[in-house]
């Protein structure tokens, strides 16, 4: 499974049970790969941490 699927589940798990959010909420969909992308950046913070793998 993708990481930016696994947010988009993650996020779904978060609402509150109930008729109102049954089915495809696209601020989840527009969501998700925001902080798909934002993990990302983390993961390549970590590598620039060491000086030996610094790239930017």
């Amino acid at each position: 499974m993708a990481l930016q699927d696994e947010y988009t589940q993650l996020l779904y798990h978060l609402l509150p049970e109930g008729p109102a959010w049954d089915g495809e909420n696209p601020l989840i969909e527009g969501l998700a790969p925001s902080l798909n992308r934002v993990h990302q950046r983390a993961d390549e913070l970590m590598d620039e941490i060491d000086p030996a793998r610094t790239t930017e």
